[in-house]
């Protein structure tokens, strides 16, 4: 693909994101943060095994369809750890939280950008074909998804509270009088 083609898989991914960014609420207000972000993780799951069709069989078609569902579940895991995030935000560390998570999202983001790299040239090494090295990232990237389900599943905001001795800062507020 050129450099065009694949600027405007970036632009679709980004779509994507921010549709599942705006109604993700609905369903976290629905079902809640941990059902919602488990779905996003089958839905980006779904969208790099798409992308792993897709890309070899050539059919770009597939491939911009898949790059969409990733993005939709991307969208829907940046929504749901964010809001998972605030809840557990209190009123006496909210700067210190909202701090703690950019700077995890700016190093997930960064060694995931980096281990990619290194899996794809291991891949390449050990495979001898650039497919191959694609898909040791893919493959890399579902396994930690799934991962993440039951360590999301063990997070407990009422526990955590009960160990802060706090409130959600969303229920103080921001200008006492």
């Amino acid at each position: 693909m050129t450099s065009g083609e694949t600027t405007r898989l970036t632009g679709i991914t980004g779509i994507a994101s921010l549709i599942t960014l705006a109604l993700g609420a609905v369903l976290v207000n629905r079902i809640g943060h941990k059902p919602t972000a488990t779905i996003g993780i089958g839905v980006a799951s779904i969208g790099l095994l798409l992308v792993m069709a897709g890309g070899p069989m050539g059919n770009r078609t597939l491939l911009t369809g898949a790059v969409f569902i990733l993005g939709l579940g991307a969208g829907l895991l940046t929504m749901t750890n964010l809001a998972l995030m605030m809840n557990m935000t209190d009123e006496r560390h909210a700067g210190v939280f909202l701090g703690a998570w950019g700077f995890a999202q700016a190093v997930g983001v960064g060694s995931g950008n980096i281990l990619g790299g290194v899996l794809r040239d291991l891949g390449l090494l050990l495979f001898g074909s650039q497919v191959a090295g694609y898909f040791t990232v893919f493959v890399g990237e579902i396994i930690l998804l799934l991962v993440a389900v039951p360590v999301l599943w063990k997070l407990n905001v009422r526990r955590f509270r009960e160990v802060n001795g706090s409130r959600p800062a969303s229920q103080v507020a921001a200008y006492p009088t």
